[in-house]
């Protein structure tokens, strides 16, 4: 599934592969640095209100909560597959 979405995603970091657990502000840093972006124009993706969500917010950047119904995040999916029309619609938007 997450293969279908990666010709929507510029880029991202998981945290097993950097040795930082979320959510150490350092990961979010390397995901902003790899981007070259401002993070109020980036999302994390994640469904854990505390290593997600925290992280998150304490970088400034949209959190897109993936979990069953209503939540904290920014805005909220009910699972992966969904992302996928907020990618296009998002993509169309800054087009």
């Amino acid at each position: 599934m997450l293969l279908d979405l990666i010709d929507y995603v510029d880029s991202y970091a998981i945290s097993e592969d950097h040795g930082w657990l979320k959510p150490d502000p350092r990961l979010t840093q390397v995901a902003l640095q790899d981007l070259a972006a401002r993070p109020e124009r980036t999302w994390m993706v994640g469904d854990d209100p505390k290593s997600d969500g925290q992280a998150a917010r304490a970088a400034g950047m949209a959190w897109i909560r993936v979990g069953d119904g209503d939540g904290p995040g920014d805005l909220n999916i009910s699972n992966v597959a969904e992302l996928r029309a907020v990618m296009r619609a998002r993509r169309a938007e800054t087009a």
